[in-house]
């Protein structure tokens, strides 16, 4: 910390503003204050700095560190004050919050007898650090643009990227799409082409109808081969006399008389005359097919 210099603007408590200018050494410091016309100094020996870090029960390097805490930049927790008793000599005080307990450490200042040579100073610091403020910004400003230009490109290189996937899934929606469907028109010509189990299962029904007619067809004919046959018998058989004829008459039976029970069953029963129509009835109504000869 030997020769470093530090220089702060303070805001007063009266809206004042004063600059502190601070030469820091091992264990000691120089105090140069100034409010634009006037300037003040103070240096402390290593002794009072000692007695002035017991009375806050604090070691030299502790006190110094809080001095330097204080003067090196402004504080807002704290409140400064520039106090003048007389044209020779001022105080400057400040605050500190230490265990819920505001205290204030004061530093006696004289009235310097070159008060334009440390306005000089302090002046020449200002606008040192000013030029140094501007040079870091300016750099901070460079390096802000390359990096804002750097991730301009990156963006318009995402856009581009983005672009170029939404079109390459569009052309593979598409291709798919053409595919899905070549495939579904393929399933179907295949369908088409192998009979299910409903049509084979149509196509035997048809069969056995077509079956059935036929067999219908051939028992009407020989129906009428037999009745042909009969008709072409010889006439002895047709000049049979009456008399043979009754002979071979077989005499009916009596007619048994009916037991009570039969005759209740009878009348229980009832007689289904179409039922019986139906089942010795050859009759259908499937279309009879002909045989083309």
């Amino acid at each position: 910390m030997e020769g470093e210099v530090t220089c702060a603007r303070l805001r007063l408590q009266d809206d004042r503003s004063v600059y502190a200018r601070v030469q820091w050494t091992p264990g000691a410091f120089t105090l140069d204050v100034s409010d634009g016309f006037q300037a003040w100094s103070c240096s402390p020996s290593r002794d009072m700095i000692e007695d002035r870090a017991s009375q806050w029960d604090q070691s030299v390097a502790d006190y110094l560190r809080d001095v330097r805490s204080r003067l090196s930049e402004h504080q807002a927790s704290s409140v400064y004050k520039l106090e003048t008793p007389s044209s020779n000599e001022a105080k400057l005080s400040w605050t500190i919050q230490r265990a819920g307990t505001t205290l204030e450490s004061r530093w006696k200042l004289i009235k310097s007898a070159d008060s334009k040579a440390i306005n000089c100073q302090i002046l020449d610091f200002v606008l040192e650090a000013d030029t140094k403020i501007r040079e870091e910004l300016k750099n901070k400003t460079r390096l802000f643009n390359s990096m804002k230009a750097e991730v301009d490109k990156y963006l318009e290189q995402n856009k581009r990227l983005v672009q170029e996937k939404n079109q390459s899934e569009e052309e593979l929606i598409r291709k798919f799409v053409a595919l899905l469907n070549s495939k579904k028109a393929k399933l179907r010509e295949l369908q088409l082409a192998v009979p299910t189990p409903s049509r084979r299962s149509s196509s035997g029904d048809d069969d056995e109808e077509e079956e059935a007619t036929d067999r219908e067809d051939n028992g009407d004919e020989e129906d009428d081969d037999q009745s042909s046959i009969r008709m072409a018998a010889s006439p002895s058989q047709q000049s049979i006399s009456p008399k043979l004829k009754q002979r071979e008459i077989v005499p009916e039976s009596p007619i048994a008389p009916e037991s009570p029970s039969t005759a209740t069953s009878l009348k229980q029963t009832p007689r289904d005359d179409s039922l019986m129509l139906r089942s010795s009835s050859n009759y259908t109504s499937i279309p009879r097919k002909r045989k083309l000869l």
